[in-house]
């Protein structure tokens, strides 16, 4: 899937680089902000990877799961379940975004610029941002509302009643 293969993996990278810097860049432009930011950044990184394995685990196999079922007319996706991923999916994109913001701002403020790649943490929270509006872009804009559409289709197609079109032969509401 995309957004395992490159906004994941990208954003796990930049998590990566953005820990080393915090913890072995120059530490002489240390002030009373490191101690605040290493603290944040822990807690924002534990969040954002149990994101990514919380979509990775649950949400985007019940997605391939859901498309499967639309092929064969089967019910095997608990629609609750996939809501459920979904509210948990679009409440971790606010919190991180107000997050990254905080970390963003106490990243100027400290500076920090690693001794191995030479990248500024605000070049990195920075590239690790951009990462994260597309990942909700695609998420948001793209997967969410074909989720619902599935959703919808895949509850009409298993429910009885007026709009329960049989497997053979599509009709139109009203025309059973």
């Amino acid at each position: 899937m995309h957004i395992t293969r490159e906004h994941h993996h990208r954003s796990r990278v930049w998590l990566d680089d953005a820990f080393c810097v915090l913890t072995q860049g120059n530490l002489a432009a240390a002030n009373a902000h490191l101690e605040e930011m290493i603290w944040k950044f822990r807690i924002f990184s534990s969040d954002m990877r149990m994101h990514f394995d919380q979509e990775e685990g649950g949400l985007f196999p019940a997605c391939i799961a859901l498309d499967q079922e639309m092929q064969t007319k089967a019910h095997i996706v608990n629609d609750a379940s996939i809501l459920r991923d979904i509210h948990i999916m679009s409440a971790g994109h606010i919190s991180a975004r107000e997050t990254l913001a905080e970390l963003m701002a106490l990243s100027r403020a400290i500076g920090l610029i690693s001794r191995d790649s030479g990248l500024s943490l605000p070049h990195i929270l920075g590239q690790l941002d951009l990462d994260l509006i597309e990942h909700e872009r695609l998420e948001d804009e793209i997967l969410l509302p074909a989720v619902l559409f599935q959703l919808d289709l895949s509850k009409s197609m298993h429910t009885s009643g007026p709009f329960n079109y049989t497997e053979d032969e599509p009709s139109p509401p009203g025309n059973s």
